[in-house]
């Protein structure tokens, strides 16, 4: 009999293989990966228990509970399982992972935390999500009297999302915080996420290469930035909170030198019914090259982050935006600021053609030194989900194909779509511009993602109707008020762009016939 294949697919080539194997978020599982690779047969079991680096991410599930309040058993041979783990990562550098639910009993699980802490010398990352509060009943970190964590260099705190109870001052956040800035001289990137441990000011933020944080008060993060003297990234998840003690008016600008990539939303805080300064309007970045622009919407405008550049004076070379309505005009808007733009990446539920219209322009081409484009969905992984809310519309290929053609510096292109996408003939020809391009274009065939099963044309145009019925015949003045106008006629001519795909169908409701009734009243020209 003969070898099978499997068996003789060389050493190099399974390493690669199993490195690229995705990595479950469940360590004591044996159905999981890594352990699967040990079960096809003696040949893999042999290899990947010889590879270290294969059993260096490690995740654990405390006091985790399944749908229904069921406590989710334990394996019996979990501490067996763990302390095999360990022993084939050969004390490596190890990135730990720890999610604490918010029911369930942590005492149960103490004796894997008395085996995890033993490797603790060899942590390079930890991450801890859920109810950290709960940790005190299994004393970590303290309860190992003062544990050294010489290797670690990433940080990550997430505290449990309640929408009803907002974020407050978590003592096991503070004291999580205070014992590894004492005990882990070479972190150098934290994240702190739903956890208000952002008024101490005493940490060590001069060695703080990267910062991510999405609860704080925009006077804390600007005394925290003053002190940032080696940051290379901050990510801010929303524009901060206005303290009504101190105003952010009276604070001054902050330089940070060394910043070189950004990710800050474009929203605006709105405290007490009064629209405040945004973060943006007291930051100076010289050096910022990497400019990351989240959750654009109608009613935002972009000129505080564009008077940031002016001010700063830096030359970016990396856009993405995360755009949520049809904002195409306002991005070519911002887009003519920056000219020198070497890779840009557009990611929402809808983009039109207009800037890809601009960026193949001959009078005026939009970012002409362009190397890098990248048209995405918001969230791939998320089309198929009955509950998302939000209608998701395929790019324009045909449109994206001319602007690819018109970049004489293109280097490579990556495009997300529908399978039945109005163009989608066009992806053979997306994926071949030229030798010197590579191309990929990701297909997505969630068809589940369609109302009520209509087709993808119908299921493009009834979403759009329903935004010029919304918008223009109801008149949702609670919905787009302060400013939300504005940026809508800003972006009034992209709905031009479906009013003869709107005349071609004559299955409309009566708010969606007046709505294009009034848009064909008006000169797109």
């Amino acid at each position: 009999m003969s070898t099978p294949a499997v068996s003789r697919l060389p050493v190099e080539i399974l390493y690669q293989i199993f490195f690229l194997c995705p990595h479950e978020e469940k360590t004591l599982c044996y159905t999981r990966s890594p352990w699967t690779l040990t079960r096809v047969c003696s040949y893999w079991r042999q290899v990947a228990i010889s590879l270290p680096a294969l059993w260096t991410s490690l995740h654990l599930d405390i006091g985790h509970t399944k749908a229904g309040n069921t406590q989710e058993s334990v394996p019996i041979n979990s501490p067996a399982m763990l302390t095999c783990f360990l022993e084939r990562s050969a004390k490596r550098t190890l990135r730990v992972s720890i999610a604490v639910a918010k029911r369930g009993t942590i005492s149960t699980f103490q004796p894997l935390l008395d085996i995890l802490m033993q490797t603790c010398s060899c942590w390079i990352s930890l991450k801890m999500t859920g109810d950290l509060e709960r940790l005190s009943e299994s004393h970590f970190l303290n309860h190992y009297g003062t544990p050294q964590l010489p290797k670690l260099e990433k940080v990550e705190l997430e505290g449990p999302f309640d929408i009803l109870r907002p974020c407050s001052d978590l003592p096991a956040g503070l004291k999580l915080q205070d014992a590894i800035e004492r005990n882990a001289p070479h972190l150098s990137s934290i994240s702190l996420r739903n956890l208000r441990t952002f008024t101490r000011k005493q940490f060590s933020w001069d060695r703080i290469t990267h910062l991510e944080v999405d609860d704080y008060t925009q006077l804390d993060i600007l005394m925290v930035l003053r002190q940032c003297t080696r940051l290379d990234t901050l990510v801010l998840h929303h524009d901060g909170f206005i303290s009504l003690t101190s105003q952010l008016q009276d604070a001054k600008p902050v330089e940070v030198g060394s910043l070189r990539k950004l990710r800050i939303p474009s929203t605006s805080v709105l405290t007490l019914g009064h629209q405040y300064e945004r973060l943006s309007s007291y930051l100076i970045l010289p050096r910022l090259v990497h400019l990351e622009l989240s959750n654009v919407r109608h009613g935002q405008t972009l000129d505080p982050i564009l008077m940031l550049l002016a001010r700063s004076k830096c030359n970016i070379e990396t856009i993405e935006v995360h755009m949520r309505y049809l904002m195409d005009v306002t991005i070519e808007d911002f887009l003519q600021f920056t000219p020198h733009t070497k890779r840009l990446i557009l990611r929402g539920h809808w983009v039109l053609g207009h800037i890809f219209d601009c960026i193949a322009s001959d009078d005026d081409m939009l970012v002409p030194e362009l190397e890098h484009l990248s048209v995405l969905f918001t969230d791939i992984s998320e089309l198929s989900s009955p509950t998302n809310g939000v209608p998701t519309i395929s790019p324009p290929l045909a449109q994206i194909l001319r602007a690819a053609k018109a970049l004489p510096n293109l280097k490579t292109l990556h495009v997300e779509c529908f399978d039945e996408a109005f163009d989608a003939d066009l992806i053979p020809e997306l994926e071949n511009i030229s030798p010197g391009t590579v191309s990929t274009c990701i297909v997505a065939r969630k068809t589940s993602c369609y109302t009520n099963g209509l087709p993808y044309k119908q299921y493009y145009l009834k979403h759009m109707a329903e935004i010029l019925s919304h918008v223009l015949v109801k008149g949702n003045t609670q919905r787009y008020r302060d400013g939300s106008y504005q940026s809508i006629w800003e972006n009034l001519s992209l709905f031009g762009l479906v009013l003869r795909d709107l005349e071609s169908f004559n299955d409309w409701d009566n708010g969606e016939l007046e709505a294009s009734y009034i848009f064909l009243s008006w000169d797109f020209s």
